[in-house]
């Protein structure tokens, strides 16, 4: 058994189900099936646990998003394609998404240093960038345009979880949201 791996789970699970100060590190280790000790052996506090968590899930996601992601020339088909793996990662994570949603609107986002936030975010805001350099999309801060567009990505996602639709009806959504969003952008 991976004692890190399983302690990971555990507080995902959790974390998504109680919210982070719901969340007694002594249930985390319970169901993840080591000793509290075990627990604070990897991580020193529960803070720490939440921030790691989110890091393995940002890079996870990230490792995907690379590897799924066509770029191309064409800035629309480019977009696109970040927008549908973006909303497929979340709807095939659901829990992990649910988590980094909580995670950027908890305290817990001001222990995530500005530079390992621009590391994240700097292959979205190349892309961004030179959509706006070639004009492609409208002159407007980068981070702005992501943020903006970070919030759609959240709202579809909503949407398509709570309106118990077909398969064929989200990705009808999905399609649908990214022409929305592709307008705001012109």
């Amino acid at each position: 058994m991976d004692k890190e791996y399983e302690i990971l789970k555990a507080a995902l699970q959790l974390f998504v189900k109680e919210g982070f100060h719901g969340t007694p590190t002594s249930r985390i280790a319970r169901e993840a099936g080591v000793a509290t000790g075990t627990l604070f052996h990897y991580y020193k506090t529960k803070d720490d646990l939440v921030i790691a968590l989110y890091a393995d899930i940002k890079e996870k996601m990230a490792r995907v998003l690379e590897t799924a992601v066509v770029w191309k020339k064409d800035f629309f088909d480019t977009f696109r394609s970040v927008h549908l793996n973006m909303l497929n990662w979340a709807m095939d994570h659901p829990t992990e998404f649910r988590f980094l949603e909580q995670f950027q609107t908890s305290p817990f986002l001001a222990f995530i240093s500005a530079e390992e936030i621009k590391k994240q975010t700097a292959p979205h805001i190349a892309l961004l960038e030179a959509a706006i350099e070639a004009g492609a999309i409208k002159a407007s801060p980068p981070y702005l345009l992501y943020a903006m567009i970070t919030s759609q990505v959240f709202a579809v996602y909503h949407y398509i979880q709570q309106s118990n639709l077909s398969s064929h009806e989200s990705r009808q959504i999905i399609d649908e949201s990214f022409e929305m969003i592709w307008k705001m952008l012109q």
